[in-house]
């Protein structure tokens, strides 16, 4: 796909143009063949860089496209959601697998929708699904600064195309910031008890007679 896009764009092309002059190759081997696809929308398509980003490895790459890509997508670009699903559309002739119908919906993606759409809160998959619980939402509510109210309607704007259930009751407050854990390597997880005894904190090492960074000559 990219490939197509590339040529496209070096010799100020639309997708058709391009297409028909890589097809001619075919004999000798090029991978590129004519599509039985006539629909004027992609052969008329001269492609920008919004279409070499969109099949990078961050963006969509080679895979199908899921409801969470659409997403990313759209939040990238600054597009609608309909929109995004237009421009991915256009290159379902040469392959590109769409796993959703098209979004009736002009809603533009922020990075808050990335956080609020995935299990583990990163804006990468997994992507949410099915029921949403309370926690999620008071979780979501603390990480992105937002009233529950506000997370629980945005995710009701996305529930038709992720498949989801909002929280029957919205939760009163966000959830409270966990409370921090000093940070120790992995192998390492003893009581202090045990590490004070083993010699490994600072204050139980034994004075070797050797100058700290702070001592005073």
């Amino acid at each position: 796909m990219s490939r197509l896009i590339h040529h496209a764009r070096d010799q100020g092309d639309t997708l058709g143009q391009s297409l028909d002059a890589l097809s001619r190759y075919a004999p000798l081997g090029a991978p590129w063949q004519e599509v039985t696809d006539d629909d004027p929308a992609w052969r008329e398509h001269r492609p920008t860089p919004h279409d070499t980003a969109l099949f990078e490895p961050d963006l969509v790459g080679d895979r199908p496209v899921t409801p969470l890509d659409l997403v990313r997508v759209a939040g990238r670009f600054g597009w609608s959601l309909d929109r995004a699903w237009d421009r991915l559309a256009l290159y379902r002739p040469f392959g590109v697998e769409l796993t959703m119908a098209r979004p009736e919906s002009d809603t533009v993606p922020t990075w808050e929708d990335l956080v609020l759409l995935t299990e583990r809160y990163t804006g990468r998959a997994p992507a949410l699904t099915g029921q949403v619980t309370a926690e999620h939402v008071a979780v979501v509510a603390r990480e992105v600064g937002r009233p529950t109210r506000w997370v629980r309607d945005r995710l009701a704007l996305y529930a038709p195309l992720f498949g989801l259930t909002p929280p029957p009751h919205c939760p009163a407050e966000p959830a409270p910031t966990p409370e921090a854990v000093p940070w120790r390597a992995e192998g390492d997880r003893r009581p202090e008890a045990d590490r004070a005894a083993a010699g490994l904190l600072p204050s139980d090492r034994p004075n070797d007679g050797e100058r700290t960074p702070h001592a005073r000559p």
